[in-house]
């Protein structure tokens, strides 16, 4: 009984750890913008920021032409 309450206890330990890793690496979604250029430029100057805690920005095109600025 106590062996299968310890490895149940690691079990849910290594579940929350995973699960909180997975959370934390999601991207943010920041805003649309409606060219590339002033997309980038915006990931670039938010990333840049020292007070920001981003590191990685990308621009994908969405359905309508537009651009949605994410970050990681």
């Amino acid at each position: 009984m106590r062996i299968k309450t310890i490895v149940a206890a690691g079990l849910l330990a290594a579940g929350v750890v995973a699960g909180g890793q997975a959370i934390a690496s999601a991207d943010v979604y920041e805003g649309t913008y409606y060219s590339r250029a002033a997309c980038s430029g915006a990931g670039q100057a938010i990333v840049d920021s020292a007070y920001t805690p981003y590191y990685y920005w990308q621009c994908e095109q969405d359905y309508s032409g537009n651009w949605d600025l994410y970050l990681s």
